[in-house]
Order: structure tokens, then sequence, then C-alpha cells
């Protein structure tokens, strides 16, 4: 009988140990964290998903990335919830509210980050326009032309966005759609002008390449007039500050040193 439980106990412990080093392990994370995920957002109603997945993806994610982001924050919030609740240390409990707090910060920030992002998209259009243009003034086609213009320019939020567009492509979905998810990812007209660009482009061959940096130079200037435009306000900009900080630090000695002097003369 003592024999037979220290066999079971031994067996169960060995079965524990395989089990967390497979859960553990990079394979294993791999395996059952996107399941995870996956099934827990889809718990959550139709409405709240909608607007968790756009939120998220106008700050950069992907649909799987949404989910693996929902999914480590409600497990992060769980933990951080039980440590407020049940740990009778202040410390832990103040350490629990602020992993509450980091792990849905890119839900908070993700209005911040998708202006950020589109800005980034708007004055990175210049270049690829003009990288397309040539290229398509060469003859070659419009979805070799992406795929070169992005291997010349320097990683960014629209070379992100375009891959999207060429993996899209790839997969069956037409060019026209592909560019239509494309602009709801980056709201901006400007974008909007790109993408109505690029389908013309497909229709109409190498015939848009003048008109193509014709825009490029349109939006330089663009650019350069709103540069031009906030080095103007910038003066504006910094009263605030020293009004609020610079001026009272500047004039608080001098007010000491008067009341000092009434002081000690009274």
């Amino acid at each position: 009988m003592n024999v037979f439980v220290v066999a079971m106990g031994m067996s169960v412990w060995g079965l524990s140990a395989s089990l967390t080093a497979w859960f553990s392990s990079s394979y294993g994370h791999a395996f059952w964290w996107p399941k995870w995920c996956v099934f827990l957002f889809g718990k959550l109603p139709r409405t709240l998903q909608r607007r968790f997945k756009k939120t998220m993806t106008l700050a950069g994610y992907t649909k799987q990335g949404v989910k693996l982001w929902f999914g480590k924050a409600s497990v992060m919030t769980t933990i951080g919830i039980t440590g407020v609740l049940f740990s009778p240390i202040g410390i832990v409990q103040v350490l629990g509210l602020f992993v509450v707090f980091w792990s849905w910060l890119p839900l908070i920030n993700a209005g911040r980050s998708a202006a950020a992002r589109q800005r980034q998209a708007v004055l990175a259009l210049p270049v690829m326009m003009d990288a397309l243009a040539m290229l398509l003034a060469t003859g070659i086609p419009l979805v070799s032309a992406l795929q070169r213009g992005m291997s010349r320019n320097r990683s960014n939020a629209l070379q992100d966005e375009l891959q999207i567009v060429l993996q899209d492509i790839r997969m069956g979905t037409s060019l026209a759609n592909a560019l239509d998810l494309f602009c709801s990812r980056l709201p901006r007209p400007e974008i909007r002008l790109f993408a109505n660009l690029l389908l013309q482009s497909s229709q109409q061959g190498n015939s848009l390449a003048p008109l193509l940096e014709q825009q490029a130079k349109t939006r330089r200037e663009i650019t350069a007039a709103e540069i031009e435009q906030y080095a103007q306000e910038a003066p504006v900009r910094l009263l605030g500050p020293l009004a609020i900080c610079i001026f009272p630090a500047t004039i608080l000695p001098f007010v000491g040193i008067i009341i000092a002097k009434i002081t000690i003369g009274g």
C-alpha cells in the first residue's frame, strides 16, 4: 500500500511538473495562450468586441493582437484585483492598483497612439509617392512597385499598413477592398486620396506617375507650411510655462527679501 501511494504521488508530481514545464515553455505558450485569449475575447458582448477592435486597430494593433492584448490585460487585472482585495499589506495593494492601470494603459492611450500613427503615415506619403511614381514610370506593376518601394524606405506606420494591404491581396482580397480596409485603419483624407491614386494606377498603368509626383510635391509644400505655422506659434505657446513657472520663480526671491525687511523693521 505504501509503495502504491508513493508511486501514485511520484506519478502525479511528474505529470504536474511536465505540464508546468510545457505550459511555461515557448512552444506550449505559443500553443495555448492565443487560444485562451481568443476564447476569452469571444465571451465579450458583440458591441464591446467591435468597440475594442476599432479602437485598438486605429492604434496599430492587428485583429489577433487585440485579442492577445485583451487576454493579457484580463489576466493582469485579475492578479491586481486579487492583490488589492486579499492582501493586508499596503504596498501590495498599491502594486495591484498599478498592475490594473498598466494593463489597460494601451486602451487609455489608444486615441493618442492612433493620432500619432496617422500623422506619421501622412508625413511618410511624399517619399512613398515619389518611389511609386519612379517605379510605375518604368512599367513595374503596382503590387511589385509597392513591395520595392517599401524595401527602400524606413519602417513607419504607412509601410506597416501597406504591408497588411499586400498580405490581404495575397490571401485573395481584391485591391479595392484591401485599400478600403487600409483607409479604415488610417482615417485621414490624405490617406484616402493616396488610396484612390493607387486604385486608379492599378487600372490605368503608369499614366498616373506624373500625378503621384505632383501630389508628393503638394504634400511637401503643405507639410512645410504646417511646420512654419507651428514655429510661429511656438513663442505664444511658451507664454504659459513662462508665466506659470519661470516668472514666479524669478519674483519669489525679491518677495522674500521684502517680507524679511518688513518683518525685521516691524
